[in-house]
């Protein structure tokens, strides 16, 4: 069974005008939320649109029924709340192989290698890598999402992948693999009869 969504309009801040009960000032939105930040707000109850309320000066309404969050309050409080609810949801992307290859090589990297970082830091948003498939999740807002994926579309033109054959990878040895990944700061897939080399063009 599909539960139905209110449609709306991420720009979709209504001022009020004096009338409909809202002081003049006030602002009203609904934000629809993903069954991931739903079942949040609903497994911590009241707690946490209780900080929120008070975090950001405005009142918040859990509709169960349409799955959204109904914001009141002043209209720059109102924005602040549709910007951070934004970024909880952290929609997925797809990436090559290459790129999820390289992303996971560096993941922890410090300094100079430090791409997820400075991914992070260049688009204002978090980018968690998923483990089991080629893709990452974005947590930040509409326009954090969209320069973070400019920022992953052009580090896939420069990831790049090539096929060695072998005639029996099971004879290689794992650490010495291992360390010519690390020398080469490249990554490695082991194959039967080929090694797939994930890096940097």
């Amino acid at each position: 069974m599909s539960l139905a969504r209110s449609p709306w309009n991420p720009g979709a801040v209504f001022e009020a005008g004096g009338a409909g009960g809202m002081d003049r000032g006030m602002a009203c939105t609904e934000l629809p939320l993903d069954d991931a930040v739903f079942t949040s707000f609903c497994r911590r109850g009241r707690k946490r649109l209780r900080e929120m309320q008070e975090t950001f000066g405005v009142t918040l309404r859990l509709d169960r029924q349409q799955l959204v969050l109904r914001v009141i309050g002043p209209a720059s409080n109102v924005q602040a709340v549709s910007k951070h609810v934004a970024t909880l949801s952290g929609p997925r992307r797809p990436v090559s192989a290459a790129v999820w290859a390289e992303l996971m090589r560096i993941r922890t990297s410090q300094g100079p290698e430090a791409l997820v970082e400075r991914l992070q830091d260049a688009c204002g948003c978090r980018i968690h890598i998923e483990r089991s498939d080629c893709e990452v999740r974005i947590f930040g807002d509409e326009e954090a999402v969209a320069k973070a994926d400019q920022l992953l579309d052009e580090l896939a033109l420069k990831c790049t992948q090539d096929t060695i054959p072998t005639s029996d990878s099971s004879a290689l040895s794992g650490p010495t693999l291992q360390a010519l990944a690390q020398k080469s700061k490249i990554s490695l897939r082991v194959e039967p009869c080929f090694l797939v080399v994930y890096g940097l063009k």
